[in-house]
């Protein structure tokens, strides 16, 4: 029996079989399908992780608030207890009129000569003397005065008086008991140019003698 002769399409004998083109087999088509339906079908559907980024979302934004919330109630409070708190320090600190003196607090054994010779052991501590007033340095809120103490002039003090005190002023040749705090040594310059070096001390109390 004779084989059957094929022919190509321009009329040409095809020598073996002829292949089908790929687009004219089943599983193209397939391939087709599935490439165009499967995108399409998992578009529109949210993904495990999609939906869990979603929902994890919603409480870190409610959590936000809160905590904004609690932020703002605890700086209310924060504000409003400070504002007690100056109250109550206000309340509680006495006014300079109220403040009771009492001598006995003053050291009345040191002596000019104990500050002299041992300025900065002695210095903020608590002292009395009295003198005699051979100058007055009158100032806007506090005014300066030379004593020489027990009348001594080889003893001289330089004391600050606060104006507040001064319900009668101070005068030169005035004689003066003084309490106050001893803060060092001052030194300023004489008329005659040089330094000269004197004991000072804060008054928190006086009295004329």
């Amino acid at each position: 029996m004779a084989k059957k002769r094929l022919f190509d399409e321009d009329g040409n004998e095809v020598k073996g079989k002829i292949k089908k083109p790929f687009y004219k087999k089943w599983w193209f088509w397939l391939l087709v399908v599935l490439f165009i339906f499967v995108p399409l079908s998992s578009g529109n559907e949210d993904t495990p992780e999609t939906n869990v980024a979603k929902e994890s979302a919603e409480p870190v934004e409610e959590a936000s608030a809160e905590e904004s919330n609690v932020i703002e109630s605890e700086k209310e409070e924060l504000e409003s207890s400070v504002v007690v708190v100056e109250e109550e320090s206000k309340e509680e600190l006495p006014a300079p009129s109220e403040v009771q003196f009492d001598p006995n607090d003053y050291i009345t054994d040191l002596t000019y000569e104990d500050l002299a010779r041992s300025p900065e052991e002695h210095s903020f501590k608590a002292v009395v003397f009295e003198g005699r007033v051979i100058q007055v340095m009158q100032g806007d809120g506090m005014s300066q005065y030379r004593v020489s103490i027990n009348d001594d002039i080889d003893q001289v003090m330089l004391i600050e008086v606060d104006n507040s005190q001064l319900t009668t002023r101070i005068l030169e040749d005035d004689y003066i008991r003084f309490y106050g705090t001893y803060f060092g040594e001052i030194t300023y310059q004489s008329t005659l140019g040089g330094n000269i070096t004197i004991p000072g001390v804060v008054v928190e109390k006086f009295e004329f003698l």
